[in-house]
């Protein structure tokens, strides 16, 4: 009942009045990867009409037409193709207040947690119909999460969780913390977060920070990057100047491919990459 309640409340808050259909054949756009793939994949996506700039997956969504990206949005092109739903996440609250005074109906739902990830799913799965396709789907999901977690190691190593830096330097460094679903995942597959108690997801810390965390595992992101081994180890040797276990143990790991980091139906190829990494730090410790 919690989906349902939830969507209740956006509805009231950012649409037009009237009660949605459900089952019957829409016209949505879909203002988020994740959601766009969330559709794929419960079979409706004849029924997007339009997706955002950064909506790539599964290869379909790049015949649909773009509506833009969450800071440049083409509200005209919008309203041309005349949606009777539009599904964004909650970073576009501002832009679905002004479209909600246009009277489109627009759903916002939430991403940041694996809980979050699941309620989604379901919500788009009573949006449009698909409800029991969509329980499948997180049923599917909770058991390949289940998978990896039943193969964790008796090993508990800190690492931290790098979104982003200045480039070629180790300075403002962006991590993620609790309440992120990647974290979620890290804990979930057996390792432990270097900053446990952050207040917020996704926080930016400084090389002092870093060294006082003394991390024994660095895991950085770089979701745009279609890297070879050449390119990983020259990443890796940017951060050879931090005296920490990480850098001395040669447990630095790089993950590349923006799916990682979707919070969508694809999310247990993480939990997948972080068991790899798990495998590959015992081992190390072992040598």
């Amino acid at each position: 009942m919690k989906n349902l309640f939830y969507l209740a409340i956006l509805t009231f808050l950012f649409s037009c009045a009237g009660k949605a259909p459900s089952g019957e054949t829409q016209r949505i756009i879909s203002l988020a990867p994740n959601i766009t793939e969330i559709l794929f994949s419960l079979g409706v996506q004849g029924q997007i009409v339009g997706v955002s700039d950064y909506c790539n997956f599964p290869v379909g969504a790049k015949e649909k037409e773009s509506i833009g990206g969450l800071f440049n949005p083409n509200l005209e092109k919008i309203t041309a193709l005349k949606p009777d739903l539009i599904l964004a996440t909650e970073s576009y609250k501002n832009l679905a207040e002004k479209l909600g005074k246009d009277r489109f109906r627009i759903v916002l739902l939430p991403e940041k947690t694996v809980d979050d990830i699941y309620l989604t799913i379901d919500s788009i799965g009573v949006l449009t119909g698909t409800s029991l396709k969509a329980k499948k789907m997180v049923s599917d999901i909770r058991d390949s999460l289940d998978f990896y977690r039943s193969k964790s190691m008796d090993i508990t190593p800190e690492a931290i969780l790098v979104l982003g830096r200045d480039a070629g330097t180790t300075r403002n460094i962006g991590i993620s913390g609790p309440g992120a679903f990647i974290n979620e995942l890290w804990v979930w597959t057996g390792g432990r977060n270097s900053f446990p108690d952050l207040d917020s997801p996704f926080v930016q810390i400084n090389r002092e920070d870093l060294l006082h965390a003394d991390p024994e595992i660095i895991i950085e992101f770089k979701s745009n990057k279609n890297w070879g081994l050449s390119e990983v180890e020259l990443n890796k040797e940017e951060w050879g100047d931090l005296q920490v276990p990480a850098v001395k143990n040669n447990t630095i790991f790089v993950i590349t491919g923006n799916h990682f980091l979707i919070p969508g139906p694809r999310m247990y190829l993480l939990a997948k990459e972080y068991h790899k990494i798990l495998e590959q730090y015992h081992i190390r410790m072992l040598e």
